[in-house]
């Protein structure tokens, strides 16, 4: 659990503690921390217990090497103070906040009569609004009237930073012993499936990955979403969505890729290597987003160049192809190119490196033994042992 969802869920528990509901999830917390201090004392005792260095069964078995440490002791004692300190301060919360309930502090008007509610808090991130609690479940209420009622059965509503979307606040319900959170707007109105991972801060983002049973599902901060069986973030705003086939997503959610290829994906929109099956085989194409259609040629592998090339290979030999117009700029016969730096790429031919233009134009013949990436307009070369730097036109500097 995220620190963010655990100071969030936090303000849930302390603010609507006396709510039955409420007092249900507080009790299984709890539990929970009783649970753990227990389980720890128990391990600790049979470390004890083990230290012992005998057989008492008359089995014959070896006894164990575990000598009892005097900490042991000591660390068992201070579990049970902490199961101690941990029911004394279950009984002072619930004893308070039963004070506050009878000297009235809970007691609002609302629709024209007055309820004494068994908690009422502010909605986080949002002031004009308060949350009541009435046995299982709470209401939403704003300057005295119901704006969410309790006949939704939420038993808990926590408000969710956004400044632009639809998405207002997470909404609880409990399913089969589980929490589960769905986003709902201003009125109430649920704009996701119930989920048990819910991303709280929605200050920063627009779009978020949510993880539900059986997949995952991509919302956006105006309630829409789509479901996938995996969704990955891609690059540039986009999204890896997968359902057996994979393809790719917009923040939009506007399928951009056609879920029909294999991974990996690589580049970017309008044009995206992806892995095809073709005759029985895999082979790697470009994916044309403007006009939805992929490019009949293939290749064995297939890089990023630039916006519109991509460096290829075929039956072992590296060329730059135009996407644009499905046409090689450079035919397959380097042993290798590298990544497009400040409009040149280190190209291998013959074992010898040189440089070739975003055209597919070699530039600087290749006749180095060694060829680094252009920095600053320049690059660092090496003719057998004697390093020397480069301009982009293959001036010795």
């Amino acid at each position: 659990m995220s620190a963010t969802l655990q100071r969030q869920w936090c303000l849930v528990i302390v603010g609507t503690l006396l709510s039955t509901a409420v007092l249900a999830q507080s009790q299984t917390k709890y539990d929970q921390q009783t649970r753990h201090i227990r389980e720890m004392g128990e391990r600790n005792r049979a470390v004890i217990s083990s230290g012992k260095g005998s057989n008492s069964s008359g089995t014959g078995a070896k006894p164990t090497n575990r000598v009892a440490n005097p900490s042991d002791r000591a660390n068992e004692e201070m579990r049970k103070k902490q199961l101690e300190k941990l029911s004394a301060q279950r009984k002072a919360d619930e004893a308070a906040m039963e004070e506050r309930k009878k000297a009235g502090e809970f007691d609002r008007v609302v629709d024209g009569r007055l309820i004494r509610f068994d908690v009422v808090r502010p909605l986080e991130n949002y002031p004009d609004y308060e949350v009541a609690g009435e046995g299982y479940v709470v209401r939403l209420i704003k300057q005295g009237k119901t704006i969410i009622p309790p006949t939704k059965g939420y038993f808990s509503i926590a408000g969710v930073k956004n400044r632009s979307g639809k998405i207002f606040a997470l909404a609880g319900k409990l399913y089969n012993g589980g929490r589960y959170f769905a986003y709902i707007d201003s009125l109430g109105n649920e704009l996701s499936p119930f989920l048990p991972e819910p991303a709280w801060d929605w200050q920063h983002s627009k779009v978020r990955i949510l993880k539900m049973p059986g997949g995952s599902i991509l919302l956006t901060d105006d309630g829409r979403y789509v479901q996938f069986q995996q969704i990955k973030p891609y690059a540039g705003g986009y999204y890896l969505v997968s359902n057996n086939s994979n393809g790719l997503a917009d923040s939009l959610l506007n399928i951009v890729v056609p879920l029909e290829f294999a991974e990996p994906f690589k580049g970017m929109p309008p044009y995206v290597v992806v892995r095809a099956r073709v005759a029985g085989q895999f082979r790697f194409a470009v994916y044309d987003v403007n006009n939805k259609r992929l490019q009949l040629e293939t290749f064995d592998q297939a890089e990023p160049g630039t916006a519109t090339t991509m460096r290829v290979q075929v039956k072992g030999k590296w060329g730059l192809y135009d996407c644009q117009t499905q046409q090689y700029l450079a035919q397959p016969a380097y042993n290798e190119i590298k990544p497009f730096h400040q409009g040149r790429a280190a190209v291998n031919i013959r074992n010898k490196w040189g440089y070739i233009d975003e055209q597919g134009k070699m530039v600087i013949p290749a006749m180095y033994s060694r060829a680094g990436s252009f920095e600053n307009g320049s690059a660092i070369v090496w003719k057998g042992d004697k390093m020397l730097r480069i301009d982009a036109q293959g001036n010795v500097l």
